[in-house]
């Protein structure tokens, strides 16, 4: 579970910038605090308002870049600092969270130049004391340095192969965390904190895909039966859900490109002892390849309507609209956060989503009691903006100052904040900032534009 998560120096944030779960003053809403470790209480849900182009999409992308760098376990040249300040260029990117681990807390930490790691830090927090250090890699005079907790260095064994990833095993554009948490050595928890850095957060953007519903809805009853109520109770016309088998050939196509892509990627992932996850981003559908009976097979989910007879007929993924689309890929990512405590992140959550239907489902997952997982997300929608849903310190707004870098403001911090007052009101007359400044539209020169067309 994510404690806090700070960031600077990256797309529209200049000064660091914190992002955090923990509980404020407000006292409503109580179990919205969990009490994942003694001493410390964190937030299950924080959602995130903001213009367009005020920063709230990149806090997500910095989430999902620092994920990506623990995950990929590299850092590919690439331009990410902010590029409204001429000094920015030469200052460090810089990425740090606070998270609980099987119940312990730890703080990850990574300083970028444009194309290598400049400084990683990796340390067990406590409530009330000191630091405890697990990793410290930096660089000096052009060599990189590793500090480490003495457990790391008992033994000459152990001291020279700290000595060895200074001097050569370890690459500057490479993420120590990766390196040593896939190490067969024993580096203490650095294997199970690479782990939940990198497989714990869910991510969602606008317009991803299923993101692993065909393996789940197959491997997981438990989650079969939470995806068929969830996507049944929406009224959208579905009454089940049914995952198909089909030949390679039969879904690919005989000659297709696709086909030999396939085949090649699965022997590949087969050799490596996993199936094959394909996802289609031109028809937002995934599904999975297996080999059974010794034949290679596609396994594709189907989504049942019942027509005006009670006849059943299957829809693919593509055939359904945009919101039912968006609707099927909260599934896993709200399966998650109910069942195990991680967080869950999704950016623009009200996409292509009938208001009222989110409320409902925001509504649901705030009323029940038995969550364990976090729930963040960004969003314009203001008919959220209810004290019955999220508590103040759970409400954060998004801004651009003048020079164009962002900052965030939870509601808590605001003042003279009552129980009973209309937020949604609140926010929509600029009282917490956070909302676009259009100027006069009523000066555009349209007519202009059109006079100019036509001649």
């Amino acid at each position: 579970m994510i404690v806090r998560f700070t960031v600077s120096n990256f797309l529209s944030f200049k000064e660091p910038v914190e992002f955090n779960m923990l509980t404020g003053s407000p006292r409503r809403l109580d179990h919205h605090a969990y009490e994942p470790a003694e001493g410390v209480e964190l937030l299950k849900m924080a959602a995130i308002y903001g213009a367009n182009g005020a920063g709230k999409s990149n806090l997500v992308k910095a989430m999902l870049f620092l994920r990506d760098l623990v995950t990929k376990g590299w850092l590919s040249p690439t331009t990410f600092q902010f590029r409204l300040a001429a000094d920015s260029a030469d200052q460090p990117t810089s990425f740090e969270v606070e998270f609980l681990c099987e119940g312990r807390m730890y703080l990850y930490g990574v300083d970028l130049a444009s194309n290598y790691i400049l400084e990683e830090w990796l340390y067990q927090t406590q409530q009330g004391k000191s630091d405890k250090i697990i990793f410290h890699r930096y660089t000096k005079d052009g060599k990189t340095l590793i500090e480490t907790t003495p457990l790391f260095t008992k033994t000459d064994e152990q001291r020279l192969m700290v000595r060895l990833y200074e001097q050569d095993l370890l690459k500057p554009t490479e993420a120590l965390l990766r390196v040593w948490g896939e190490s067969k050595s024993d580096f203490g928890p650095v294997k199970e904190i690479f782990s939940w850095l990198a497989k714990s957060w869910t991510i969602l953007f606008p317009h991803s895909t299923t993101n692993g519903i065909v393996w789940g809805l197959l491997t997981n009853q438990k989650f079969f039966d939470f995806a068929k109520e969830m996507m049944c109770s929406f009224h959208t016309g579905i009454v089940d859900l049914e995952v198909v088998t089909l030949g390679l050939k039969e879904f690919f196509g005989e000659n297709s490109n696709n086909l030999r892509e396939v085949e090649s990627k699965f022997s590949q992932a087969e050799a490596a002892g996993e199936n094959l996850i394909i996802k289609n981003n031109d028809l937002r559908e995934e599904v999975l390849i297996v080999r059974e009976d010794g034949q290679i097979r596609v396994k594709r989910l189907l989504l049942m309507h019942e027509g005006p007879k009670g006849q059943l007929t299957p829809f693919t993924i593509f055939q359904e609209s945009d919101g039912t689309r968006r609707l099927l890929e909260l599934v896993p990512a709200f399966f998650r956060a109910i069942f195990e405590p991680v967080p869950v992140i999704i950016d623009e959550i009200e996409q292509a989503i009938h208001p009222v239907m989110l409320r409902e489902l925001v509504s649901k997952f705030s009323q029940n009691k038995q969550t364990k997982g976090q729930l963040i997300f960004t969003t314009h929608e203001a008919h959220l903006l209810d004290q019955e849903y999220l508590r103040q310190d759970e409400f954060w707004f998004v801004e651009k100052s003048p020079e164009g870098a962002t900052s965030l403001t939870p509601l808590s911090d605001f003042k003279d904040v009552r129980y009973d007052l209309d937020l949604r009101k609140g926010y929509l007359l600029g009282r917490f900032g956070a909302i676009p400044f259009t100027g006069d539209l009523r000066q555009l020169n349209w007519d202009t534009y059109a006079e100019t067309e036509q001649q």
